[in-house]
């Protein structure tokens, strides 16, 4: 029930025939038609700022070593559904001039110690040739094993 808000004319407000938003982002990627990338993770309100991160063409494990960052810029789904417009937290170990970058920008740039609380997993296929590439986030006890 703490995904319910109670602003009048929103549709997760707590009212009959509503619903609450919902967090649960598991996702399948296709390219040109076939099955190209399957990937999830716990997270609430960031899993998908987690799981955008394979755009930046990395393989998956790269993707999810990478130092992480997420937005307050959106209600936050859960407790006092908290509203940070312009505020970007980025973990500690982001190259400074990616920071400097942020901040020129006019981003609120907050530090967040624990980038491996939101442990992405992913999985690539290659349909042509059948192999798979897969990344797990060692900081939490997120494994990929294959042969």
């Amino acid at each position: 029930m703490q995904t319910f808000v109670l602003a009048p004319g929103r549709p997760d407000q707590l009212a009959p025939g509503n619903g609450p938003r919902v967090t649960l982002s598991p996702v399948l990627v296709l390219r040109d038609g076939e099955l190209f990338l399957v990937m999830s993770t716990p997270g609430g309100d960031l899993q998908d700022q987690r799981l955008l991160r394979v755009e930046f063409n990395m393989s998956p494990q790269e993707a999810i070593e990478a130092p992480r960052f997420y937005s307050g810029h959106l209600y936050t789904s859960f407790d006092f559904h908290e509203f940070l417009p312009g505020h970007l937290n980025v973990e500690r170990r982001s190259p400074p001039a990616t920071i400097d970058k942020l901040k020129a920008m006019r981003h609120k740039v907050g530090w967040w110690a624990i980038g491996a609380i939101f442990p992405p997993t992913a999985i690539q296929i290659n349909m042509s040739d059948g192999v798979l590439t897969g990344g797990a986030d060692r900081r939490r006890s997120r494994f990929k094993n294959g042969r």
